[in-house]
């Protein structure tokens, strides 16, 4: 294979990653962005109203922005998530999506952590095993994980519930967000562990539109 068709064989399978992971991206989603890392193009959860919020009038003349709305308890502190996801920690996901290929979504945390923040190499791959785009290592403050995990209170509903995956049985703290357009994410968080849901499904008008599936967690050291 020539250098030109490997470079244009490795630009579409970042458009297809690409296109996958921005078709899945749930109106209030901080928690994707955690999931899918740099495969997303952005969260709105922090600039699109939610129900309850007001807009405040400026005289500038600039448009107005909506008024910051009241964010529930998260799921896990930064402390929880340092302790629980320690170099060598690794998540396998499977995201399925309406009209998407399937991608497994590899996130390992290395090494290069610290008590501050967490290194982590995430890796987008198609059912064979074969990558999609090309791994990423990123740095980020486990107090900017601990905000992946943060919602709108009055887009919020908590329950307890079990679920069970292919990584196994788990109980769970299920978060619901309903968006204003209707949509609604449900979020798994397990009790055992502090980390990325067990399970993300986003659904409209009771039709499901995209799962992310945990198949595998590994504890590192």
């Amino acid at each position: 294979m020539t250098y030109g068709a490997v470079r244009a064989k490795n630009s579409a399978n970042m458009r297809i990653a690409n296109s996958s992971a921005t078709s899945i991206v749930f109106v209030l989603c901080p928690s994707i962005v955690w999931l899918l890392g740099p495969l997303l193009t952005g969260c709105a959860h922090e600039s699109v109203p939610v129900p309850g919020t007001t807009v405040t009038a400026v005289s500038s003349g600039a448009p107005a922005a909506p008024k910051a709305p009241d964010m529930a308890p998260t799921p896990y502190t930064a402390e929880q998530l340092r302790d629980a996801n320690r170099p060598g920690t690794v998540y396998r996901y499977k995201i399925e999506a309406a009209g998407e290929p399937t991608v497994i979504k590899v996130m390992k945390f290395t090494s290069g952590g610290s008590a501050e923040s967490a290194e982590v190499k995430d890796e987008s791959l198609d059912q064979a095993g074969q990558p999609m785009a090309p791994a990423t290592v990123e740095h980020t403050p486990w107090e900017d994980l601990r905000r992946h995990g943060e919602f709108p209170r009055a887009a919020l509903a908590v329950q307890p519930g079990s679920i069970e995956v292919p990584a196994g049985k788990f109980e769970v703290m299920v978060y619901t967000v309903t968006a204003p357009n209707g949509e609604v994410g449900k979020f798994y968080f397990a009790k055992s562990y502090a980390g990325p849901p067990v399970l993300l499904s986003k659904e409209r008008a009771g039709t499901r539109l995209m799962t992310m599936t945990l198949i595998e967690r590994k504890s590192g050291g």
